[in-house]
C-alpha cells in the first residue's frame, strides 16, 4: 500500500492468492484495511462535460417527442467515438488517517501524455458495427476510411431499404430509402 496507495481490494485479493494462496473476500480485505490498519479511501472530484440549458431543453424535447410518437429505432445506427486513456485513473487512492493525505497527495507519477487510442463503433437494433481503433485525431480522410470499412458493409448487409444515422444524440442525418 505504501508502494501504491490505489490498488483496489480486488488486486489485493489477487496479490495475497498469488504470493500466499490465501482465498480472500474482497470486503474482509476492505473492512481490514480500515479498521486495523487504519487506511480509508477517498475519491477525487470528478468533473462531466457541461450542458447549456437550450440544450438541457432541445434534448428533454427529443426525448419527449420519442415517447408521443412510440418511435422504435429499427432503422437507425447510433454512432459514435471515444478516447480512451492507456494508464490508471487516479480517482481513488487509499491513505491512513495520520498521513497528511488531505494536505498533501501522494500519487503514484505518471507519464505527462500517456498512450491513447480512440476508438469508433456503431450499434442498431440489426447488430453492431465492426470496431475500429486507431490513434492520432480523426479527420476528414481518416472518418471517410471508417465509414468505407466498417459502416458501408454493414449498412449494406443489415439495412438494404435505407437507415436513419445518429451520430452522437445531438446530430442526426436522415437517409433515404436507398441508405445513400
Amino acid at each position: 500500500m505504501d508502494k501504491n496507495n490505489e490498488l483496489r481490494a480486488s488486486e489485493l485479493q489477487k496479490r495475497l492468492f498469488e504470493t500466499f494462496g490465501l482465498k480472500v473476500s474482497t470486503s474482509l480485505i476492505s473492512t481490514r484495511r480500515h479498521s486495523a490498519l487504519g487506511w480509508k479511501s477517498q475519491t477525487s472530484n470528478k468533473t462531466c462535460q457541461m450542458m447549456s440549458r437550450k440544450n438541457k431543453t432541445v434534448r428533454m424535447q427529443w426525448c419527449l417527442d420519442v415517447l408521443q410518437t412510440r418511435e422504435r429505432f429499427r432503422d437507425v445506427i447510433f454512432v459514435d467515438e471515444s478516447c480512451v486513456e492507456m494508464c490508471a485513473n487516479g480517482r481513488i487512492a487509499v491513505h491512513q488517517k495520520s498521513s497528511d493525505f488531505e494536505k498533501k497527495c501522494n500519487r503514484i507519477p505518471r507519464p505527462k501524455h500517456s498512450y491513447k487510442v480512440n476508438v469508433w463503433a456503431g450499434i442498431s437494433y440489426k447488430g453492431k458495427t465492426s470496431i475500429c481503433i486507431f490513434t492520432g485525431i480523426m479527420d476528414s480522410e481518416i472518418y471517410q476510411k471508417i465509414l468505407r470499412d466498417n459502416f458501408v458493409t454493414f449498412t449494406s448487409e443489415n439495412f438494404p431499404n435505407g437507415y436513419r444515422l445518429y451520430q452522437q444524440t445531438h446530430f442526426q442525418i436522415d437517409q433515404s430509402l436507398d441508405g445513400r
